[in-house]
């Protein structure tokens, strides 16, 4: 088995991109894998990132909304296991650029796929813990969502989306403590049998 780009040369090229070429000679199977961890559409969503920051800090606001786009279609409506920072970028360029409408309506599409992208990074964890990601997820979001009415000197869905944002958010502090302490309980039962 040869760890090699291609056999004319050494991976050299290959590894300076981040992709090692796997073969196996007598087996038709060729994995290629990333150094970093990545796959090539992470490498992709991540490179679409940076381009859609130096459009913004250059001002292009439609060229950094454009990659964003680009960067979103790459991506499940469950998120592929984004954060959600990286997925309330566009609607928060978009506010930005001016297109508040089209911001609450992304913002929308990341509520209304919450559970399913909280379904999908924690669907092997038991309920309560998916609940309580859940709640976190939603006051990130609604977070986001605060930052963009403030922008837009929209006091009334500032209001609304702050106490929104709160509401999740105390709700995941209360079971985090919660489990936190259940777990403490097991763990001293079986610390300490009786």
């Amino acid at each position: 088995m040869s760890i090699f780009s291609s056999p004319r040369d050494d991976g050299r090229a290959a590894r300076a991109k981040g992709f090692t070429r796997i073969e196996n000679p007598g087996c038709k199977i060729v994995l290629e894998v990333t150094v970093s961890g990545k796959t090539p559409v992470q490498e992709e969503f991540a490179e679409l990132h940076r381009r859609a920051t130096k459009f913004k800090d250059a001002k292009q606001w439609e060229e950094a909304i454009a990659c964003l786009r680009k960067a979103k279609e790459l991506t499940s409506p469950c998120g592929d296991g984004n954060t959600v920072q990286s997925l309330c970028r566009l609607p928060l360029f978009l506010q930005q650029a001016g297109h508040f409408e089209e911001a609450l309506a992304e913002f929308q599409e990341l509520l209304d796929n919450a559970e399913l992208a909280i379904e999908h990074e924690f669907g092997h964890q038991r309920k309560n813990v998916r609940e309580r990601f859940l709640h976190l997820r939603l006051s990130e979001i609604y977070g986001h969502m605060q930052t963009a009415c403030k922008r837009q000197k929209r006091l009334d869905l500032l209001e609304a989306y702050s106490e929104k944002a709160a509401f999740h958010y105390a709700k995941f502090r209360r079971m985090k403590s919660a489990q936190d302490a259940a777990e403490r309980r097991k763990y001293k039962q079986s610390v300490n049998p009786e």
